[in-house]
């Protein structure tokens, strides 16, 4: 994934912790969802997902968000 190195961009990521692990939506990405044991492991996981789903979005040819551009 191509970034622009002069522009710093936040995406906002819901995490919870459902009593055995922690879970964590991208809302801007329909759909990109992680889990993991430990908050650094679900951090690791939702980072993974997220450039997994912009990736296949575009070599797919379909659209993506703005601040993955």
């Amino acid at each position: 994934m191509q970034q622009n190195n002069n522009v710093m961009e936040k995406v906002i990521v819901d995490i919870y912790y459902t009593g055995n692990n922690f879970c964590a939506h991208a809302p801007i990405l329909s759909g990109c969802v992680s889990t993991g044991a430990t908050l650094d492991e679900m951090k690791k996981n939702i980072k993974e997902a997220i450039e997994f789903h912009v990736e296949s979005s575009l070599i797919d040819n379909n659209s993506i968000p703005a601040v993955f551009k």
